[in-house]
């Protein structure tokens, strides 16, 4: 298969941006930051799930960020031009909310704890 276009891989397109997007402003903004990292205790207290979601979306510097993203376009591209946008988009949201639910219980009392 050729590379996919956006018709093939619309939502892998835009996680690509918006993650790009949104670590590079990260990088610049603690508050930012803050406000997207996994913070299990303000998960647990203050009830912010979105936080489930949004960390996936903040990378520690540039390196990671790109290794990252090298990873999401060898493989995410590919695999949604095969199972479909939406199938792809649940099973894409759902990995990072299940890879967060371990930690923000573990952590859940702890308000130190972020990733």
């Amino acid at each position: 298969m050729s590379d996919p276009g956006f018709s093939q891989a619309p939502f892998s397109w835009i996680v690509l941006a918006v993650t790009v997007a949104t670590s590079l402003l990260a990088f610049r903004s603690e508050r930012l930051r803050s406000a997207l990292l996994l913070y299990p205790y303000d998960i647990a207290k203050k009830r912010q799930y979105y936080r489930l979601i949004s960390y996936g979306f903040v990378h520690a510097d540039l390196m990671h960020l790109l290794f990252n993203m090298i990873a999401l376009y060898s493989v995410a591209f590919y695999l949604e031009a095969v199972m479909g946008t939406l199938k792809f988009a649940v099973l894409y949201l759902a990995s990072m909310a299940i890879s967060a639910a371990i930690p923000s219980w573990q952590h859940r009392s702890d308000p130190q704890y972020s990733a």
